[in-house]
């Protein structure tokens, strides 16, 4: 953290970033509820923050639960889970950059909708099921993990959606999503 935050401060040097966007004028208090009102003035803000919270609910509970689970009853050892969880999440990565660039292609909606929601409606069973179907196999686990990644990485595109929705107010809707994200861990 300390090497990111010398690298924000020395090589950045962007004129916008060093001071308030707004004016002295408007209090934090008026930005902080300016920030939470936006989800009933735009309704679309409060959709996308409750899909952004329940994208992301499946993460966290995969990691609370399906570790005692794939070694316990499934005999992976921790390095296999480990491994695979490796693998999740790097393919979680590199599907961000790939559902980006489709969602400039075919739009920010669709992917959502149709990788996101339909893929995570599809790979989060499937991450259940094909390791109790085929216990012990780390290649079949390791393609619906990273078939899983991919998945929740087609939720990306809300981050380009939300400005669209509310192009006046785009920090406001912005910090729905973080709130949505902030949700999901609990």
């Amino acid at each position: 953290m300390i090497l990111g935050g010398l690298v924000a401060l020395l090589f950045t040097h962007e004129p916008t970033g060093k001071k308030r966007l707004l004016p002295e004028h408007v209090s934090t208090r008026d930005i902080f509820f300016g920030s939470i009102s936006i989800m009933w003035r735009e309704p679309k803000t409060l959709i996308a923050g409750i899909i952004r919270t329940i994208d992301t609910s499946s993460e966290y509970a995969f990691l609370a639960i399906m570790p005692a689970f794939f070694i316990d009853h499934l005999g992976f050892t921790q390095g296999q889970w480990l491994n695979l969880l490796s693998l999740i999440f790097l393919s979680n990565i590199l599907f961000n950059l790939v559902s980006g660039m489709l969602a400039d292609a075919l739009g920010h909606r669709f992917i959502v909708a149709v990788f996101g929601g339909i893929g995570g409606f599809v790979s989060i069973p499937l991450f259940y099921y094909i390791p109790v179907w085929y216990p012990g196999n780390f290649a079949a686990a390791a393609a619906v993990g990273i078939f899983y990644g991919a998945t929740v990485a087609a939720f990306v595109p809300l981050s380009g959606l939300m400005p669209q929705i509310c192009p006046r107010e785009k920090a406001a809707a912005l910090s729905i999503l973080g709130l949505g994200a902030g949700a999901s861990t609990g």
